[in-house]
């Protein structure tokens, strides 16, 4: 059984202890329970299970009696999705007999008896062993992550290099949660250009953040993940899958907060085979992002195709939607007409996701079409719709956006046939994007919602060339050109999308916050008014327009645009926050921290990386300036407080760490002071201040004799 995310169905005591006859003369715990729980739930039901309560010994049990009948009873436990009734049987299925039932049943209806438990031993969790036997590389993370105890769901990634020192081929692979509460699930892919290791040593701690796998991929052919109680992968004969001395494995795991801190430090056990494949697998994704569900629409609908140009064999599904996702449908058109179904979730849970081994390989004929159908639920009446009330939903990364794929990994009848079943694949990508341009255009856009930078520079660049015509494709590069510091090449890119596209608004902000840079104000007020005229409701107008205002020292009049405009934009942090920023410029420092307060008072959720991203700065930078205005009112306890905070949402910010070392110095906390320098020292030159720099900013000589001790400590 798994960790309860719902209320109870509750059956009445009556139900219990008259409807069902007895299924033995005796049912206690030793004999006729404790079997039935160290076979479906003490997986994750253990002192460090997932589940939120341990069931290995009759204490555990016998204090949870009526709730196990209940939720047995029910169907709510153990947790398996898949319909029995629809697709073939998959390896590690969930379910209870119902002889099984009845006895759970029976025994809380019989008082819960325990039986002789003078030589019960208490249950012993799976996976304390490593079940193919010792692992030929054991794998764990360099540091332990810290999991926080409150909070959202994370995703957390870790890059680890793969000691090897010849290219070795994998045949199977078995993930160890260890202290497993907190773990939901995993996804394991590998990296060879090593940009992973680059996001993972650029952000503070072990790992980054996102939903996204960036450079990371599956294993070649493959959907390697784990939950809770999964038995280990195995390759399918054959399909071992290569890994070089160049390959960094990711790691990408979803966390729960327990209400305590907890250590989280995996392990993965790697098991060789010297036998290259002789035969490759290969993964069909079916995914439909163009998704647009009203608010309140209780069964929307998307289906997607894929026609076999060979004979195949399924041998593994992963099916994947968010919150509103409701009843997932993978089946397969034979030629013939005849429907085979793959997978059937009638009530799909965004909590219990997971990938479906089949028992046995399922063949389909060439000519066979694999269907997606998902319905989605964006009404009051689904219970994990993350609004309330429903608001409209499109498709996107962000786990309050919603997607629909499947990935479903195939043997082809012969490896000739890889090739054609590449072909197929690709040619539903460019076909679902609307054309090999767009195909570039929209794997740029995900790049670059990974940090992926110079590889959506290369697909941007590649969509222009096959469709100069795009408006969207010059702005995009010209962000990106922005970004590099590339400011005329951006311009111009700026312009065609214009040229393309007049009315592009982005565009045109981004030429006059060019110009305003370049202290071309004149000009750049001509396009901002104009954009703002036309568009009085955009968001980023009326913040160029207060910024315009702001920039040519009309404080008055950007304060006007703000207050106007507070209403409408109530709901938006980065509004207060540059409402707030303008109101301490102005030295209205009560209704400047009531703006900077609103701005921290947005909780960050489990988004893709850059939307994250951008509300923890927001965040940051508004601790910043309300500890700015503190220091200001002479209240340098609170100042500190705020920078605490500031850290915590963003611990590289720079002028945070600087200026809470100063005031930590001047507090008498050398200790406090001489961390935040270790941080700052230990950032690339690039990308922090001087040592001059910092002991501007610091009290002397005893910032002089902390800054030596951070770089001796460095050492």
């Amino acid at each position: 059984m798994g960790l309860l995310r719902h209320s109870l169905l509750p059956i009445p005591f009556f139900a219990i202890s008259l409807g069902a006859q007895p299924v033995e003369d005796s049912v206690n715990f030793v004999d006729n329970i404790a079997p039935i729980l160290a076979t479906n739930c003490v997986s994750c039901h253990h002192p460090e299970g997932i589940g939120p309560f341990s069931l290995v010994s009759f204490n555990d049990a016998h204090r949870r009696a009526r709730q196990i009948a209940e939720v047995t009873q029910s169907g709510f436990m153990p947790p398996w999705k898949p319909s029995r009734d629809h697709g073939p049987n998959l390896i590690g299925e969930r379910f209870l007999s119902q002889p099984e039932i009845k006895l759970l049943t029976q025994w809380y209806a019989d008082g819960a008896p325990p039986g002789d438990l003078s030589n019960f031993t208490p249950i012993t969790p799976p996976e304390s062993t490593w079940d193919l036997g010792p692992p030929d590389l054991i794998i764990r993370l360099p540091e332990a992550y810290t999991l926080p105890a409150e909070g959202r769901d994370v995703y957390r990634n870790f890059a680890i290099p793969l000691p090897l020192n010849t290219t070795r081929f994998v045949r199977a692979l078995q993930f160890r949660p260890g202290a497993r509460s907190p773990i939901h699930h995993a996804l394991v892919l590998i990296d060879e250009t090593g940009r992973a290791l680059a996001h993972d040593a650029a952000e503070l701690g072990p790992g980054y953040d996102g939903m996204g796998i960036g450079s990371g991929s599956l294993p070649p052919g493959h959907i390697v993940g784990w939950t809770p109680g999964q038995a280990p992968y195995e390759s399918y004969s054959g399909t071992a899958w290569a890994v070089t001395p160049q390959t960094d494995l990711v790691l990408q795991l979803h966390l729960l907060p327990t209400g305590r801190p907890e250590e989280i430090s995996p392990e993965i056990g790697l098991y060789f085979t010297d036998e290259p494949p002789t035969r490759e697998s290969f993964v069909f994704q079916l995914r439909d992002f163009k998704i647009d569900i009203p608010a309140g629409e209780p069964a929307y609908r998307i289906e997607q195709q894929i026609t076999l140009p060979t004979p195949v064999s399924v041998v593994s599904i992963y099916p994947h939607t968010h919150y509103l996702g409701k009843d997932l449908q993978i089946f397969a058109t034979l030629p013939s007409g005849v429907k085979e179904w793959l997978l059937h979730i009638p009530d799909w849970d965004f909590n219990w996701q997971g990938d479906y081994r089949l028992q046995t390989p399922l063949p389909l004929p060439a000519g066979s079409v694999l269907h997606l159908a998902y319905t989605y639920d964006n009404s009051t009446a689904n219970p994990f719709n993350p609004a309330n009330p429903p608001v409209d939903v499109k498709g996107g990364w962000s786990s309050t956006d919603e997607m629909a794929e499947a990935m479903i990994q195939v043997l082809p009848s012969s490896p000739s046939d890889l090739p054609r079943l590449a072909t197929a694949q690709k040619n539903y990508d460019i076909a679902q994007a609307g054309g090999e341009s767009r195909f570039h255009y929209f794997n740029g856009i995900y790049l670059e919602q990974q940090g992926e930078y110079a590889q959506a520079l290369t697909a941007y660049q590649s969509a222009l060339k096959l469709d100069p015509s795009f408006a969207s494709t010059h702005y995009k590069l010209g962000t990106l050109w922005e970004r590099r510091g590339e400011f005329q090449r951006a311009f111009d890119l700026y312009e065609s999308a214009l040229e393309l596209k007049p009315e592009m608004i982005s565009a045109r902000l981004a030429i006059a916050k060019l110009l305003m840079q370049q202290h071309r104000f004149t000009a750049a007020g001509k396009i901002i008014q104009s954009v703002h005229a036309e568009n009085p409701h955009h968001l980023l107008a009326t913040l160029y327009l207060a910024r315009f205002h702001l920039a040519t020292g009309a404080r008055f009049t950007a304060l006007e645009t703000f207050a106007t405009n507070l209403p409408r934009f109530a709901d938006v942090p980065q509004f207060h926050l540059e409402y707030g920023e303008a109101l301490w410029q102005a030295g209205q420092n009560s209704t400047a921290k009531q703006q900077l307060e609103a701005a921290t008072s947005f909780q960050p959720v489990q988004l893709e990386v850059g939307a994250t991203a951008a509300l923890q700065t927001v965040r940051a930078s508004a601790h910043y300036l309300i500890a700015l205005i503190h220091q200001d009112e002479a209240a340098p306890s609170r100042a500190r407080n705020s920078l605490n905070d500031c850290l915590r949402a963003s611990p590289f910010h720079l002028n945070a760490l600087l200026l809470a070392a100063n005031l930590a110095i001047h507090a008498d906390d050398d200790a406090a002071a001489l961390t935040h320098l270790k941080t700052l020292i230990s950032l690339p030159e690039n990308a922090t201040f001087s040592d001059e720099d910092i002991l501007a900013n610091l009290p002397l000589p005893a910032g002089a004799h902390l800054l030596s001790a951070a770089h001796q400590a460095q050492q």
